[in-house]
Protein backbone atom coordinates (compact mmCIF):
# COMPACT_ATOMS: atom_id res chain seq x y z
CA UNK A 1 0.00 0.00 0.00
CA UNK A 2 2.68 2.23 0.84
CA UNK A 3 4.59 1.37 -2.13
CA UNK A 4 1.43 1.73 -4.37
CA UNK A 5 1.13 5.56 -2.79
CA UNK A 6 4.25 6.42 -3.21
CA UNK A 7 4.17 5.56 -7.32
CA UNK A 8 0.99 7.48 -7.04
CA UNK A 9 3.26 10.75 -7.09
CA UNK A 10 4.38 10.38 -10.26
CA UNK A 11 8.38 9.65 -9.02
CA UNK A 12 8.85 6.37 -10.87
CA UNK A 13 8.55 3.03 -10.07
CA UNK A 14 10.15 1.83 -6.37
CA UNK A 15 13.39 0.68 -8.54
CA UNK A 16 14.22 3.70 -10.22
CA UNK A 17 13.58 5.95 -7.43
CA UNK A 18 15.87 4.17 -4.74
CA UNK A 19 18.33 3.51 -7.93
CA UNK A 20 18.44 7.42 -7.92
CA UNK A 21 18.25 8.24 -4.08
CA UNK A 22 21.34 5.32 -3.91
CA UNK A 23 23.45 7.17 -6.67
CA UNK A 24 22.47 10.71 -4.94
CA UNK A 25 24.79 9.19 -1.81
CA UNK A 26 27.17 7.57 -3.49
CA UNK A 27 28.28 10.82 -5.21
CA UNK A 28 26.53 13.38 -3.26
CA UNK A 29 27.16 16.86 -5.17
CA UNK A 30 29.34 16.02 -7.24
CA UNK A 31 29.35 15.32 -10.80
CA UNK A 32 27.82 11.72 -11.05
CA UNK A 33 24.94 13.26 -8.63
CA UNK A 34 21.93 13.24 -10.61
CA UNK A 35 20.80 16.19 -9.12
CA UNK A 36 23.49 18.29 -7.56
CA UNK A 37 23.40 21.33 -7.03
CA UNK A 38 26.81 22.61 -8.13
CA UNK A 39 25.01 22.63 -11.36
CA UNK A 40 22.44 25.34 -10.14
CA UNK A 41 19.31 25.74 -8.07
CA UNK A 42 16.75 25.08 -10.66
CA UNK A 43 18.67 21.59 -11.90
CA UNK A 44 18.96 20.35 -8.28
CA UNK A 45 15.51 21.56 -7.78
CA UNK A 46 13.84 20.60 -11.40
CA UNK A 47 15.87 20.31 -14.17
CA UNK A 48 17.47 17.53 -13.29
CA UNK A 49 14.45 15.83 -14.11
CA UNK A 50 14.23 17.06 -17.69
CA UNK A 51 17.74 15.89 -18.01
CA UNK A 52 17.37 12.10 -17.27
CA UNK A 53 18.14 10.66 -20.60
CA UNK A 54 21.50 9.37 -19.93
CA UNK A 55 19.85 7.60 -17.24
CA UNK A 56 17.26 5.64 -19.21
CA UNK A 57 19.00 3.37 -20.90
CA UNK A 58 20.19 1.72 -17.68
CA UNK A 59 17.99 -1.20 -16.52
CA UNK A 60 17.06 0.58 -12.93
CA UNK A 61 16.37 -3.33 -11.23
CA UNK A 62 19.35 -4.69 -11.82
CA UNK A 63 20.76 -1.88 -9.64
CA UNK A 64 18.83 -2.41 -6.99
CA UNK A 65 17.59 -5.90 -6.95
CA UNK A 66 16.87 -5.80 -3.32
CA UNK A 67 13.92 -3.43 -4.29
CA UNK A 68 11.97 -5.33 -6.90
CA UNK A 69 14.31 -8.62 -8.04
CA UNK A 70 11.87 -10.96 -6.93
CA UNK A 71 8.66 -9.09 -6.19
CA UNK A 72 5.91 -9.53 -8.63
CA UNK A 73 4.49 -6.64 -7.33
CA UNK A 74 7.45 -4.06 -7.11
CA UNK A 75 8.20 -5.08 -11.32
CA UNK A 76 4.63 -4.21 -12.05
CA UNK A 77 5.40 -0.75 -10.29
CA UNK A 78 8.16 -0.28 -11.90
CA UNK A 79 7.39 -1.06 -15.88
CA UNK A 80 7.86 1.73 -18.45
CA UNK A 81 4.08 1.69 -19.14
CA UNK A 82 2.55 1.00 -16.46
CA UNK A 83 4.51 2.78 -13.72
CA UNK A 84 1.83 5.51 -14.15
CA UNK A 85 -1.24 3.23 -13.38
CA UNK A 86 -1.39 4.23 -9.76
CA UNK A 87 -2.13 7.91 -10.54
CA UNK A 88 -4.72 6.87 -13.21
CA UNK A 89 -6.15 4.57 -10.89
CA UNK A 90 -5.99 7.48 -8.02
CA UNK A 91 -7.91 9.81 -10.64
CA UNK A 92 -10.34 7.84 -11.43
CA UNK A 93 -11.13 7.79 -7.76
CA UNK A 94 -10.87 10.96 -7.21
CA UNK A 95 -13.24 11.36 -9.75
CA UNK A 96 -16.09 8.90 -8.55
CA UNK A 97 -15.82 10.94 -5.16
CA UNK A 98 -16.18 14.26 -5.87
CA UNK A 99 -16.12 14.71 -9.72
CA UNK A 100 -13.44 16.95 -11.89
CA UNK A 101 -12.54 19.23 -8.99
CA UNK A 102 -11.51 15.87 -7.46
CA UNK A 103 -9.23 15.02 -10.10
CA UNK A 104 -8.19 18.62 -10.42
CA UNK A 105 -7.52 18.75 -6.51
CA UNK A 106 -6.74 14.76 -5.30
CA UNK A 107 -4.22 14.17 -8.20
CA UNK A 108 -3.16 17.40 -10.50
CA UNK A 109 -2.80 20.03 -8.21
CA UNK A 110 -1.23 16.75 -5.03
CA UNK A 111 0.96 16.05 -7.88
CA UNK A 112 2.51 19.24 -8.61
CA UNK A 113 2.85 19.99 -4.82
CA UNK A 114 4.32 16.67 -3.91
CA UNK A 115 6.61 17.26 -6.64
CA UNK A 116 7.79 20.89 -5.88
CA UNK A 117 7.95 19.26 -2.09
CA UNK A 118 10.15 16.33 -2.72
CA UNK A 119 12.65 18.56 -5.22
CA UNK A 120 13.05 20.98 -2.26
CA UNK A 121 15.10 18.23 -0.23
CA UNK A 122 17.18 18.09 -3.78
CA UNK A 123 17.61 21.65 -3.91
CA UNK A 124 17.09 23.65 -0.48
CA UNK A 125 18.66 21.09 1.58
CA UNK A 126 21.86 21.44 -0.06
CA UNK A 127 21.93 24.98 -0.18
CA UNK A 128 20.50 26.94 2.73
CA UNK A 129 20.45 25.32 6.13
CA UNK A 130 21.97 24.18 9.68
CA UNK A 131 24.51 21.42 9.59
CA UNK A 132 25.27 19.82 12.81
CA UNK A 133 27.20 16.41 10.63
CA UNK A 134 30.48 17.78 8.68
CA UNK A 135 29.57 15.03 6.31
CA UNK A 136 31.14 15.32 2.69
CA UNK A 137 28.42 16.67 0.99
CA UNK A 138 26.78 20.41 1.20
CA UNK A 139 23.32 18.57 2.47
CA UNK A 140 21.22 20.81 5.53
CA UNK A 141 18.79 20.25 8.17
CA UNK A 142 16.07 23.11 6.75
CA UNK A 143 12.76 22.78 9.53
CA UNK A 144 10.31 24.04 7.15
CA UNK A 145 10.97 21.63 4.71
CA UNK A 146 11.20 18.98 7.13
CA UNK A 147 7.56 20.06 7.89
CA UNK A 148 6.49 20.16 4.44
CA UNK A 149 7.88 16.54 3.74
CA UNK A 150 7.02 14.87 6.96
CA UNK A 151 10.46 14.72 8.21
CA UNK A 152 12.61 14.52 5.11
CA UNK A 153 14.05 18.35 5.54
CA UNK A 154 16.60 16.84 8.05
CA UNK A 155 18.38 16.38 5.38
CA UNK A 156 22.12 16.77 6.77
CA UNK A 157 20.42 13.83 9.83
CA UNK A 158 19.75 11.74 6.45
CA UNK A 159 23.21 12.21 4.67
CA UNK A 160 24.91 11.69 8.49
CA UNK A 161 23.44 8.08 8.69
CA UNK A 162 21.83 7.59 5.23
CA UNK A 163 20.88 3.64 6.55
CA UNK A 164 18.81 5.35 9.45
CA UNK A 165 15.07 5.10 8.95
CA UNK A 166 14.11 8.23 11.07
CA UNK A 167 15.53 11.55 10.17
CA UNK A 168 14.47 13.56 12.77
CA UNK A 169 16.87 12.65 15.80
CA UNK A 170 16.12 15.58 18.53
CA UNK A 171 13.04 16.43 20.21
CA UNK A 172 11.98 19.61 18.20
CA UNK A 173 12.88 17.54 14.81
CA UNK A 174 9.37 16.90 13.93
CA UNK A 175 9.99 13.60 12.03
CA UNK A 176 6.32 12.23 10.81
CA UNK A 177 7.25 9.66 8.39
CA UNK A 178 9.90 8.44 11.83
CA UNK A 179 6.57 8.32 13.65
CA UNK A 180 5.03 6.43 11.64
CA UNK A 181 7.66 3.47 11.41
CA UNK A 182 8.26 3.60 14.90
CA UNK A 183 4.29 3.33 15.28
CA UNK A 184 4.52 0.47 12.30
CA UNK A 185 7.51 -0.97 14.72
CA UNK A 186 5.24 -1.31 17.65
CA UNK A 187 2.85 -3.32 16.01
CA UNK A 188 4.59 -5.21 14.36
CA UNK A 189 4.38 -3.96 10.66
CA UNK A 190 7.69 -3.31 9.97
CA UNK A 191 11.03 -5.08 11.73
CA UNK A 192 14.95 -4.28 11.81
CA UNK A 193 14.05 -0.65 11.71
CA UNK A 194 17.62 1.43 11.51
CA UNK A 195 17.09 4.44 14.15
CA UNK A 196 19.08 7.39 15.38
CA UNK A 197 22.26 7.18 15.84
CA UNK A 198 23.28 7.15 20.07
Amino acid sequence: MLTWMGAASMQNGPARWTAIHRRHHQAADLADDPHSPREGFFHAHAGWVLRQDKHEKEDFRTLVPDVSGTDAWMRILDHKQLFILPWVLTGILCYVVAGWRGVLWGTVIRTVWFWHVTWCVNSVCHWRGSRPYDTKDDSRNVWWVGLLTLGEGWHNNHHAKPSSALHGWRWYEVDISGYVIRLMARLGLVWKVVGKPH
